[in-house]
C-alpha cells in the first residue's frame, strides 16, 4: 500500500507501508508477544476496516491448542502511530463462553492504526498488536 495524502486529517499520511500492516480478514492468526496464547481473527464486519465501529470476533488458543474460555481483556488499546493519538471511544469486549470474544473498536479516521489486545486467563497473560490501514 502506498502513502496517501488525506485532506483534513491531522497528519498528511494515511498509511505507511514501513509499519508492515496486517491484512485484517477472517483467519488472521498471530502468536502473542509472550507466546503463551494464539489470537485468531474469526470474523470482521468490515474488511478492510473503515472509519467507524469495527466489530471482530477473536478466538484465543492456549499453548496446548485448546480454546481459552475464561479470559478477560484488561486493556484494549487503539493507537495511530503516525498521528500519536488513539480513539476517544473505549474499545469493548464480551466473552461468548466458547473461547471466542466479541470486540468492538471505534476508528474515527482513515490512516494507520494499531489495536493491542492484552488477554488474561488465570496466571497466563499475553498480548497481540494488529497494525492495519483504514481507508476513508
Amino acid at each position: 500500500m502506498t502513502s496517501v495524502a488525506v485532506p483534513g486529517s491531522d497528519a498528511a499520511v494515511a498509511c505507511d507501508p514501513s509499519f508492515h500492516p496486517d491484512t485484517i480478514a477472517p483467519g488472521l492468526t498471530k502468536q502473542g508477544n509472550a507466546t503463551a496464547l494464539t489470537f485468531v481473527l474469526q470474523s470482521a464486519d468490515q474488511v478492510p476496516p473503515v472509519p467507524k465501529y469495527n466489530n471482530w470476533i477473536l478466538k484465543l488458543i492456549d499453548a496446548s491448542g485448546q480454546p481459552v474460555k475464561g479470559a478477560t481483556f484488561p486493556t484494549i488499546t487503539t493507537w495511530m502511530p503516525l498521528h500519536r493519538h488513539g480513539s476517544s471511544v473505549a474499545p469493548t469486549w464480551m466473552s461468548n463462553g466458547d473461547g471466542t470474544y466479541d470486540t468492538s473498536v471505534f476508528l474515527f479516521m482513515p490512516g494507520l492504526w494499531q489495536v493491542t489486545f492484552q488477554a488474561q486467563s488465570g496466571m497466563t497473560s499475553d498480548s497481540v498488536t494488529y497494525t492495519f490501514c483504514v481507508d476513508g
